[in-house]
């Protein structure tokens, strides 16, 4: 599952009901609502996860089987793999980048 994937509003709304603290149900609810689009766009500004909301709403109680219906899996990344035999025989070279940023309100993210 794409634990650290970007949620849309779509995840909110299905969400919501397994909030077990009233306060929290309506919370996350209001999220999905036209007057809350700032905040929610806000949230998105700041990188916010899957595991941001599930972790920011303590009385969520999730059966464990429901998390795929809430998650989507993690999407296919397609990578290029330039090395030359002729150079470096019998060897495969491979780059991978870490990238780590400053989301909007100056918390560190990593990619």
């Amino acid at each position: 599952l794409d634990i650290f994937g970007k949620p849309p509003r779509e995840f909110l709304k299905k969400l919501f009901p397994y909030a077990q603290d009233i306060q929290e149900k309506v919370a996350i609810a209001e999220f999905t609502l036209d007057r809350k689009t700032d905040d929610f766009q806000d949230r998105q500004a700041r990188a916010a996860t899957f595991a941001d909301y599930l972790t920011e709403f303590k009385s969520l109680i999730i059966p464990v089987d429901k998390y795929v219906d809430l998650i989507p899996t993690i999407k296919q990344r397609v990578y290029s793999i330039c090395s030359s035999s002729d150079y470096r025989p019998g060897k495969c070279q491979l780059l991978v980048l870490r990238e780590d940023w400053q989301a909007k309100g100056g918390e560190t993210k990593h990619g």
